[in-house]
């Protein structure tokens, strides 16, 4: 999931118009679990993405369509890193 994280602030920061950067999850709550960057078009649907997938070939780069991908069923996920997750000791 860091990667996923790290790769999404990335593009956060560059303030694209024409790409919506989302995230998906794949097998969640398995030990399974795969977690993505998708880029759409803005108002296109999540399964229309494409996926940036950094963890799948150890650290090189793969990307497919989200509804193509041969490995994985992909769901959109609104995944908070948890360096900006609020404390559950805030409250104290």
């Amino acid at each position: 999931m860091q990667w996923a994280d790290d790769l999404s602030a990335k593009l956060e920061s560059l303030h694209l118009r024409t790409l919506v950067v989302r995230r998906g999850v794949a097998l969640l709550d398995t030990r399974h679990e795969h977690n993505s960057v998708v880029l759409t078009a803005p108002g296109q649907p999540f399964d229309q993405g494409i996926i940036l997938d950094g963890w799948r070939y150890a650290g090189l780069l793969y990307w497919c369509g989200a509804k193509e991908d041969p490995k994985y069923p992909w769901i959109e996920t609104q995944d908070v890193p948890e360096s900006t997750a609020p404390s559950s000791a805030s409250g104290l």
